[in-house]
């Protein structure tokens, strides 16, 4: 690979003929790149030009985040559109933020290395969009979170449209069998940058929630939603570990911090119409896992083991790998509130009583190293779920 210096935010295309929405980058050293997003139908009931391009925009900037991490160029050009000053302050600190795993992983020092461009420029006067009908848009990952925001949602009597971001099998499935019908959108990601990764590229963890964020707002505006609802609860907001004076956490595209950063951003540069928010922020993982062990239909269905959403390589078989992090969190947290048979049925083992997992609940527990680099809860939570079992359990 020649050396790359500058990365260049390309063009996107809107092909509302066919349904699809083009991505494209570039490095200085001519290597490009195109992403394909597929959208579900033609049916589309609110193509206010002006806002499709707003929401546009911001997805062609952090879908851009994949291709960017590969050799993290210090010069950021934008063909696609102009930045303000605030604009580029709130990349400068997703793209920062969202990669600090990455950084920390990958021991780069990322201090003084994003710049997004802006100009003086004065931002246009935001006109207000043609009234969006009231609908409420659900991104489900399969998990006991999106659930209880489902079932949350049921309850109130709130109408809601499932969203999905790839065909992954198990939430299909999931969706299938409660029968819900998803708004779902295939990503094709350029596979240049597959190769590029075995050619020795840098690659890691990027914040997907952000990249499905700013797609939940090109959904709104072309399938006419005024709200999407998240599933992020109060855990998502402690990091892992600090590196160069900054907080870093896997999670931060779910925390609280983000989801008011982007609905800033969503009100000040593209819509007010479109509203962003957590039904599940209120709550820790421990307290979702009770709400989500009252519905025992879901038990067998959901997943959120990470090994079952690669983006490019085998996926297991089973809805759980049973081995890392993430498993042995999740069945910790439905142990105080599911019986153990069952949560051997759902995982294939006892993980609790597994040796191969001890360091692992050290690490959850926050007694050695750090916070694993996973959606998983805070060492006070994990503690608190230790102390709820009962002795013949633990």
């Amino acid at each position: 690979m020649n050396q790359v210096s500058t990365f260049i935010f390309d063009s996107y295309e809107f092909d509302a003929l066919n349904a699809r929405i083009y991505l494209r980058y570039a490095f200085d050293d001519g290597m490009e790149f195109e992403e394909v997003l597929t959208l579900p139908d033609t049916a589309f009931t609110n193509t206010d030009p002006e806002l499709l391009n707003r929401a546009l925009l911001g997805l062609h900037l952090i879908a851009g985040i994949s291709y960017y991490k590969a050799t993290c160029p210090k010069q950021i050009k934008i063909l696609s559109g102009e930045l303000t000053p605030d604009q580029a302050t709130f990349w400068n600190k997703l793209y920062t933020q969202g990669l600090g795993e990455f950084f920390y992983k990958n021991d780069l020092d990322f201090r003084d290395l994003i710049h997004f461009p802006s100009t003086p420029n004065e931002f246009p006067f935001l006109i207000k969009t043609k009234n969006l009908k009231l609908k409420t848009l659900l991104p489900f990952g399969g998990g006991k979170d999106s659930y209880v925001s489902l079932k949350m949602l049921e309850e109130k009597g709130q109408e809601f449209t499932p969203f999905v971001l790839g065909e992954h099998p198990q939430i299909l499935n999931f969706l299938e069998k409660i029968h819900q019908k998803p708004l779902l959108i295939k990503r094709h990601i350029d596979p240049k940058l597959f190769e590029l990764n075995k050619a020795g590229a840098l690659n890691g963890h990027i914040p997907i929630s952000a990249t499905i964020a700013f797609l939940t707002i090109v959904v709104a505006a072309l399938y006419d939603f005024d709200e999407i609802v998240l599933s992020n609860e109060k855990s998502a907001n402690q990091g892992n570990t600090t590196l160069h004076g900054i907080d870093i956490n896997h999670q931060y595209s779910k925390s609280l911090e983000f989801e008011q950063d982007f609905s800033n951003y969503v009100r000040d540069f593209i819509t007010p119409d479109i509203k962003y928010y957590s039904l599940l922020r209120p709550y820790t993982e421990l307290e979702i896992a009770e709400k989500f062990s009252k519905y025992p239909e879901a038990l067998s269905l959901f997943t959120s083991c990470n090994r079952n959403f690669r983006v490019n390589g085998p996926r297991p078989n089973t809805l759980w790998c049973s081995d890392c992090p993430k498993c042995a969190f999740v069945f910790l947290m439905l142990a105080p509130f599911v019986s153990r048979p069952k949560l051997i049925e759902i995982f294939g083992k006892d993980l609790l009583n597994d040796l191969a997992l001890k360091s692992t609940y050290a690490e959850l527990r926050g007694e050695q190293g750090i916070k694993p680099f996973e959606c998983v809860g805070t060492p006070e939570e994990v503690k608190e779920a230790f102390a709820l079992l009962s002795p013949h359990q633990s």
